[in-house]
């Protein structure tokens, strides 16, 4: 049971550490921002050392594997929206990375509404974070918490952008 607590405690540092370290990225260097999950790596090395030496000749995988299930949650729910299947960013990383060095323009053409802002729309609907009434979409109870906590976090990131 302790082992539980230093693994949630170190993620909980180490999140804690990510924060600090995006912020400082963010004032001076703006783009490497995503560069401050990288502390993850570390910290689970020291995590895994911190816990083998508490218990000399084993290593209590079962902490450490929260301590990375934890670090995994925390990237996939605040990278979701580069990983979603219709993200547009990605949609511009793989023309780049297809055709090269291209234009605004040229990206522009590969994209449309719908594409970029109804299937969100359906999406939302569809899991019930809007609600259609009549003619006007409104947020579902279950989506305010959720949009609270998202605009919380991306004022204390100082993320301008994206999501």
């Amino acid at each position: 049971m302790v082992q539980f607590f230093v693994s949630l405690g170190w993620y909980l540092l180490t999140a804690l550490i990510h924060v600090i370290l995006h912020r400082a990225l963010a004032l001076g260097f703006g783009k490497l921002t995503k560069n401050s999950f990288l502390i993850f790596i570390p910290s689970a090395m020291v995590i895994g050392w911190l816990l083998y030496f508490k218990i000399p000749g084993t290593l209590p995988m079962s902490a450490l594997f929260l301590f990375l299930l934890f670090s995994g949650a925390h990237f996939l729910f605040f990278m979701s929206f580069f990983f979603d299947a219709r993200s547009p960013s990605m949609k511009v990383l793989f023309l780049v990375r297809r055709h090269g060095p291209i234009t605004r323009e040229e990206i522009l053409t590969h994209f449309s509404d719908a594409e970029t802002v109804v299937n969100r729309v359906n999406t939302l609907l569809y899991e019930k974070f809007l609600v259609e009434g009549g003619n006007r979409l409104h947020a579902a109870p279950k989506a305010i918490p959720i949009a609270r906590f998202m605009t919380w976090y991306r004022r204390l990131m100082k993320w301008e952008r994206g999501g």
